[in-house]
């Protein structure tokens, strides 16, 4: 990464996923929403570590993480429970921020579009709360049409397909639709750390961080938060 103009600016991070509830980080932890009635698991700790590393690595430290934990600790969520989750961000008032959705949901049997509820949402929330979200392509190596949330094309998302180490091959796991999927990011041999354990770690859950890490990056040589300039920026 280049060079941070104003690391001191202050970081704001939604991370939707499991409960994050990791000690250790740079940046200062804020649980706001337990969705899931059956909360654990280490898959935030590890994605948001990796973020974490990142902009500590560039000088970056003023962050707060807000955890929205829509997937319980086998990593599932359902439909409502995302409902529930971006509700959550427009009722707290989570503003001028990017927000991490390392996953996400096939509806084989759902047409999940701008025009369906959950699409309207989250495009509502993302657009008058000024927030960029990062979003993970998946891990079925399909090119299935009904992956949310990279099927909706909300204007104020990045979706991260994988790829092997230093780019040089597609990560075989990857999914990949084109009309979908807006950028590239290393999904294999990821280190992660959830608090106790180490592990190096697969999966375009693990490429999404780079990006939002960048995404911050680029945010802290701007003058004000605004989503769709950074999305430009990294585009």
């Amino acid at each position: 990464m280049g060079s941070v103009s104003n690391p001191d600016k202050q970081q704001h991070i939604i991370i939707i996923d499991q409960l994050l509830n990791m000690h250790g980080l740079t940046g200062h932890t804020l649980p706001v929403e337990i969705i899931t009635e059956n909360p654990g698991g280490s898959h935030a700790n590890r994605v948001t570590w990796v973020i974490d590393q990142v902009l500590t690595q560039v000088g970056i430290t003023r962050i707060t993480y807000s955890s929205i934990a829509a997937f319980d600790a086998t990593g599932t969520a359902y439909y409502t429970d995302l409902l529930i989750a971006f509700d959550a961000i427009a009722r707290l008032g989570l503003e001028d921020a990017i927000l991490n959705f390392s996953a996400n949901l096939t509806f084989a049997d759902r047409d999940i579009t701008e025009g369906n509820f959950l699409g309207k949402l989250a495009r509502t929330v993302l657009e008058s709360n000024n927030i960029l979200m990062i979003s993970s392509a998946g891990n079925d190596g399909t090119d299935d049409p009904n992956v949310f949330p990279g099927c909706v094309g909300l204007p104020n998302e990045i979706s991260v397909a994988g790829s092997e180490a230093c780019f040089a091959t597609p990560w075989p796991n990857s999914n990949v639709n084109p009309d979908f999927y807006d950028i590239v990011a290393e999904a294999d041999d990821i280190l992660t750390f959830d608090g106790q354990n180490w592990a190096l770690a697969a999966g375009t859950s693990f490429a999404a961080p780079l990006v939002t890490a960048a995404a911050a990056q680029v945010y802290s040589n701007l003058c004000a938060f605004n989503a769709n300039q950074i999305r430009n920026k990294i585009l």
